[in-house]
């Protein structure tokens, strides 16, 4: 929907680990993790790179998106990353950019990456999550060290991702996957007057087909509820339990969050 905007493009995924140099050099893993106000010239160089657009090419940028006519015109960027969550804060505080943070139900996430395949590996071991997080919250080890299947292993990644910038807070915005899907208008309102700029007509079109769908309602509760289906109960309360001993209080066995235990505010 933001790049929806003209003369915006999205830049994907700048910062998963892959095969880099720069990566190896500027210190970017899978989880990255930078504290509010701490000094990271290392990878400040990659990050600043990345927002001012100077990192455009077909790792970053999608085929129809890497047109060097287009990019000549370009007048903002959408940088998306699943590898960013906990230096969020740290990026708008530093950038002054504009962060927006999704989240979705943790047993959602769960479900579809086992549902993906290619899981049987996540035992405890490999758990992405610098250790620089654990010395910051301490509580985290305990959880880390009972960790004792798959869904919990992937339970913890989720809790950790979201729980680490929910403390930070920071000048980002907060949405919901559910919230996208059951208040699209009103949340696409929302985002939008967050970023300072209209709604453009294209955003609001495909908004509106959406909901216009005579089975729009079922197809909706679908979206939000198809976890259900895929987790039976021991792996729900083995997923719900270490997100809240991670401290996820917001999240629970209903298909939305409870928003007065976030930082969106349930008024919002």
């Amino acid at each position: 929907m933001i790049v929806s905007i003209p003369k915006y493009h999205m830049v994907y995924e700048p910062f998963r680990p892959v095969p880099s140099q720069e990566k190896d050099r500027y210190g970017l893993t899978w989880n990255n993790y930078i504290r509010v106000g701490q000094d990271s010239s290392k990878r400040s160089e990659y990050v600043k790179r990345v927002l001012s657009g100077r990192e455009l090419s077909t790792r970053t940028l999608s085929r129809r998106e890497f047109q060097p006519l287009r990019l000549l015109q370009l007048q903002g960027l959408l940088v998306k990353s699943i590898n960013a969550n906990m230096m969020l804060s740290w990026m708008c505080s530093q950038f002054g950019v504009k962060g927006i943070l999704l989240v979705r139900h943790p047993c959602a996430v769960v479900a579809s990456q086992l549902l993906g395949g290619g899981w049987e590996w996540a035992d405890r071991l490999k758990v992405a999550i610098p250790v620089e997080v654990f010395e910051d919250y301490p509580h985290l080890v305990p959880i880390y060290e009972d960790l004792s299947s798959p869904e919990e292993n992937l339970a913890f990644e989720w809790a950790v991702e979201t729980y680490v910038p929910f403390q930070q807070n920071g000048s980002w915005l907060l949405t919901t996957y559910e919230r996208l899907v059951s208040q699209g208008r009103e949340e696409l309102n929302r985002i939008f007057e967050y970023l300072g700029r209209e709604v453009p007509d294209t955003a609001i079109a495909r908004i509106e087909q959406e909901s216009a769908s005579g089975s729009s309602f079922d197809r909706k509760n679908n979206l939000l509820s198809d976890w259900k289906n895929r987790l039976d109960n021991e792996q729900i309360d083995k997923i719900l339990g270490v997100v809240r001993r991670v401290g996820v209080k917001s999240y629970n066995s209903e298909l939305h969050p409870d928003y007065d235990k976030m930082p969106i505010g349930g008024d919002q």
